[in-house]
C-alpha cells in the first residue's frame, strides 16, 4: 500500500500559481480518506507537506515536508526533501546544475553526482510544467533519485468534471513511465522511491487556470484517488 498512497501523493502537489496559492487534498484509497495534503506554491517555489491520516498496516506512518525551486521553464535548481516516516528520518538536498546533480544525504553523509539528459526534471518539477502548459504532451525525462525516466503524455484531452468545490472545466492526460537503465535508484523516502514504476497508470485533470484538481491511479489490480478540498490565497 506504501506505493499507492506516496504515488497519489506526490500527484497532489503540483500546480502552476501566477500568484502565490494555497492547495488542500484529501487522499482516497478503499474508500478511506488516508492522507491529507497542504501546498503553498509561489513561483519559482513549491512548499509541501503530507501527514498519513490513519494507521494501519497498509497505510503507513508519513509526515514529510518538501521543497522545489524551478526556472521559468520548471526545469529544478534545487530540491529539499524533509523525510519523517515509518523508521527513517533523513533529509535530501540535490542541486541541479549545468547537465548534472548532485544529492546530499544526511543520514549518510555522503554526496553523489550523477549526469542527466537534456530538460531533465524531478517529478514536482515535470507536473507543475504539464499542469502549467495547455499544449502539453509527448515525451519528458524525470530524475528519479539518480535513475532517469522517459515519462509519456498524452494531449490534453477537454472534459467537465466534478469535484467538492463544484463542476469544472478541465483537460485530462494520460502518463506513462519507461525506465532508461537497469539500474534501481537508491532509497531515499516513500514518495520518490515508489512513484516511477512501469506498471503505473496514471490519468491527471487540470484546471484552466492550472491546477490539479482530481487525478486516479492504476497499477495493475490496485487503485487510489486524490481530490481537491480548498483553494485560497
Amino acid at each position: 500500500m506504501s506505493y499507492k498512497l506516496s504515488l497519489l501523493i506526490l500527484i497532489a502537489c503540483l500546480a502552476l500559481p501566477l500568484t502565490a496559492v494555497k492547495l488542500r487534498y484529501k487522499v482516497i484509497s478503499m474508500r478511506l480518506n488516508v492522507a491529507d495534503i497542504e501546498m503553498e506554491l509561489q513561483d519559482p517555489e513549491i512548499h509541501l507537506a503530507v501527514k498519513s491520516r490513519i494507521k494501519l498496516p497498509l497505510f503507513p506512518y508519513l509526515n514529510n515536508r518538501y521543497q522545489i525551486r524551478h526556472d521559468k521553464d520548471y526545469l529544478p535548481q534545487w530540491y529539499l526533501r524533509l523525510v519523517d516516516q515509518s523508521e527513517i528520518s533523513d533529509s535530501v538536498f540535490t542541486e541541479y546544475k549545468n547537465g548534472s546533480a548532485t544529492m546530499h544525504q544526511r543520514s549518510t553523509g555522503r554526496s553523489t553526482t550523477y549526469k542527466l539528459r537534456t530538460n531533465t526534471r524531478d517529478i514536482f518539477s515535470l507536473l507543475a510544467k504539464i499542469s502549467s502548459d495547455p499544449q502539453a504532451g509527448g515525451t519528458y525525462y524525470v530524475d528519479g533519485n539518480s535513475r532517469i525516466w522517459q515519462v509519456n503524455v498524452s494531449r490534453g484531452k477537454t472534459e467537465q468534471i466534478s469535484t467538492a468545490l463544484g463542476k469544472h472545466t478541465a483537460r485530462r492526460h494520460e502518463f506513462s513511465f519507461v525506465a532508461l537503465g537497469p539500474t534501481k535508484a537508491p532509497y531515499i523516502d516513500m514518495l520518490t522511491f515508489n512513484f516511477l514504476d512501469p506498471d503505473t497508470k496514471l490519468t491527471l485533470w487540470i484546471s484552466a487556470h492550472g491546477i490539479p484538481l482530481k487525478a486516479y491511479l492504476k497499477k495493475n489490480f490496485t487503485s487510489m484517488s486524490w481530490e481537491i478540498q480548498s483553494i485560497s490565497q
